[in-house]
C-alpha cells in the first residue's frame, strides 16, 4: 500500500475534517519555469504510441490557446484515483506499559494521548515516520483526484482545502492560520504560502514552483 507524509498540523486539519488536499512539488520541474509552461493530459487519442501514455503528462507552452512546443517525455504522479494509502507519522510502540496504562498499545506523537500528557513526548523515542509500516498506521485515506499545477495558481477555496484554519477574532473579522493558535494571516493565501515554505524551504511558493494536487478523503476505517 502506498503511504504519504503529513506534518502535525496537517494531521490535526484531516482529524477535524479540514483538509482534504494536499501539494507536492513536480520532480523534475518543467524545462523552463518561466511560468509559459502549462501541463496537458492525454485522455482520448488514436494513436497507439500515445495510448500507451494515456494518463499520463507532458509539458506544453500554450501561446494564443496554441501549443508551440512540447516536452516529448512523458511522466506519471506517484499517486493515482482510487489509491487507498496510509499515513506516516512518529509513533512508539509501548510493550511495557511505561508510558500508557495498556500494554502493548501503539502510541501516536500526534495523538490524543500526547495531547492529554505533553510533558511526556519528549521521553519517549519515537519511531522515524520513514520507516513506519502499513501495520502501525491509523490513518487512512483515498485518493480521489490527481491534477498538476504551478503553485502560485491556488484559490482561495483550495487554501481552505489544504486546511487552512478560519477563525473569527471579535472586532478583527476573519483571519487564516495553517496551525491551530499558530501566526495569524490576513488571506487564506497567505496562511498556505507561510505553510508551504515552512514544509518545502524558504520561497518555495514565491519560486513558483509545479505540484501535483492531490485531493483526497479520510476512510473511517483501515481498508
Amino acid at each position: 500500500m502506498k503511504s504519504l507524509i503529513f506534518t502535525e498540523s496537517s494531521i490535526d486539519g484531516i482529524i477535524k475534517g479540514i483538509k482534504r488536499q494536499t501539494r507536492r512539488i513536480i520532480k523534475p520541474q518543467p524545462p523552463d519555469n518561466s511560468g509559459d509552461w502549462t501541463l496537458s493530459q492525454l485522455i482520448e487519442t488514436t494513436n497507439r504510441k500515445e495510448a500507451r501514455n494515456e494518463g499520463k503528462f507532458r509539458w506544453v507552452i500554450i501561446k494564443d490557446n496554441r501549443i508551440v512546443k512540447k516536452d516529448t517525455k512523458y511522466f506519471s504522479p506517484r499517486f493515482k484515483v482510487g489509491d487507498i494509502c496510509y499515513i506516516k507519522e512518529p509513533f512508539y510502540f509501548d510493550i511495557d506499559g511505561s508510558i500508557t496504562y495498556c500494554r502493548y498499545e501503539m502510541v501516536y506523537k500526534y495523538g490524543a494521548y500526547c495531547k492529554l500528557f505533553p510533558e511526556r513526548i519528549d521521553d519517549i523515542k519515537w519511531s522515524n515516520p520513514l520507516f513506519m509500516p502499513e501495520k502501525c498506521a491509523r490513518l487512512f485515506i483515498e485518493i480521489t483526484g490527481v491534477r498538476a499545477e504551478n503553485v502560485c495558481g491556488i484559490s482561495d477555496e483550495d487554501c481552505l482545502k489544504e486546511g487552512i484554519y478560519e477563525r473569527e477574532k471579535w472586532s478583527l473579522g476573519k483571519y487564516y492560520q495553517y496551525e491551530w493558535n499558530g501566526e495569524m494571516f490576513q488571506t487564506p493565501r497567505e496562511a498556505f504560502a507561510a505553510q508551504f515554505n515552512a514544509i518545502n524551504g524558504k520561497n518555495a511558493f514565491e519560486n513558483m514552483v509545479w505540484v501535483w494536487v492531490i485531493d483526497f478523503k479520510p476512510l473511517k476505517q483501515k481498508p
